[in-house]
């Protein structure tokens, strides 16, 4: 999974009235041009679509771990994490790792960048439905998009700053009417104009909870060739961990 998921830097319009009727259509103009804009409509789908995702009941549990295998790499990673998400493990099969400990990040030594960018896209697609309020700084709009001849309602977000997440992209949650799921999610890199998108496929559940069994992650738009990768779950259980299963060995390193 060799490439960057950055989330959220956007700025939206709003308007504003000027001291007489005659300049009303300019100030206005000049404060969208500015200042961004919070939706209390798009605020309030948040925590909708976080109860319907079960969050309340995700973070009963204590951590949870399960498998992640990629298919353009060939590759699994074995990720663990508390479900408040203060401490989180990410193990590769080659003996390397990156570990979140109460606000700091370790990894082993020489972690390539990929793997390092691999832990911070996994754990934002995982915990995205369970942590959607508590990420989200800004939640701007609400409305309807077309995916794939489906319509879906639609979010956009700036997400908070967090060390085991990437934070400059504009983000855009597809949402299916059906069931509530998160189906799609949309990633704008402005300085670079590269998109993404991901696709949230096949859900199934451990009692009452949620989880998709596939990533699909796209260059642009949904087309075969424009598929970067597609990353399966496996082994998902949830599980009590040993008081010292998230320190860090004594080989880490402290990321920047």
């Amino acid at each position: 999974m060799r490439f960057a998921i950055f989330l959220f830097a956007v700025f939206l319009l709003i308007s504003c009235k000027d001291k007489t009727k005659d300049s009303d259509d300019d100030a206005e103009q000049q404060i969208t041009d500015t200042l961004p804009v919070e939706s209390s409509a798009a605020k309030l789908f948040v925590k909708q679509v976080e109860e319907t995702h079960r969050s309340t009941e995700f973070k009963n549990h204590e951590a949870i771990t399960f498998e992640v295998q990629s298919k353009s790499e060939q590759s699994a990673k074995k990720f663990n994490l508390q479900t408040d998400l203060k401490k989180i493990k990410m193990e590769m099969f080659n003996g390397d790792f990156a570990i979140f400990n109460e606000d700091s990040l370790y990894t082993s030594p020489d972690l390539p960048d990929e793997d390092l960018a691999a832990f911070k896209n996994i754990i934002q697609l995982f915990g995205l439905a369970f942590n959607l309020e508590d990420w989200t700084s800004k939640a701007k709009e609400k409305t309807t998009d077309s995916l794939q001849g489906e319509n879906y309602t639609t979010i956009n977000l700036d997400l908070k700053n967090a060390k085991y997440l990437s934070s400059t992209a504009d983000l855009k949650v597809h949402i299916a009417p059906t069931t509530g799921f998160i189906s799609a999610v949309t990633f704008s890199d402005k300085p670079s104009e590269e998109n993404h998108l991901v696709l949230y496929e096949n859900y199934f559940s451990i009692g009452r909870i949620p989880f998709p069994k596939h990533w699909e992650i796209y260059r642009d738009d949904i087309s075969a060739t424009n598929l970067i990768d597609k990353l399966t779950i496996a082994k998902l259980k949830f599980f009590q961990p040993s008081d010292d299963f998230f320190n860090p060995p004594a080989q880490a390193v402290l990321a920047d």
